[in-house]
């Protein structure tokens, strides 16, 4: 029986983190959730919720 495990993949700017995620993404197929993306999303929701506020008051 296999365990699963999570590996959390940090760094500064520059490090290599994309270069290591795509290598195991390729290599051993690996689900990635990347946290950029997310957050990227989030703010630009809030960004447009803002705008309509904004113009619409509350």
């Amino acid at each position: 029986m296999t365990t699963q495990r999570i590996i959390g993949l940090t760094g500064g700017i520059a490090t290599g983190k994309s270069t290591v995620t795509t290598y195991l993404t390729q290599r051993y197929q690996l689900p990635i959730f990347d946290a950029d993306i997310f957050v990227r999303q989030a703010i630009a929701k809030m960004q447009n919720n803002h705008h309509i506020d904004f113009f619409l008051g509350d």
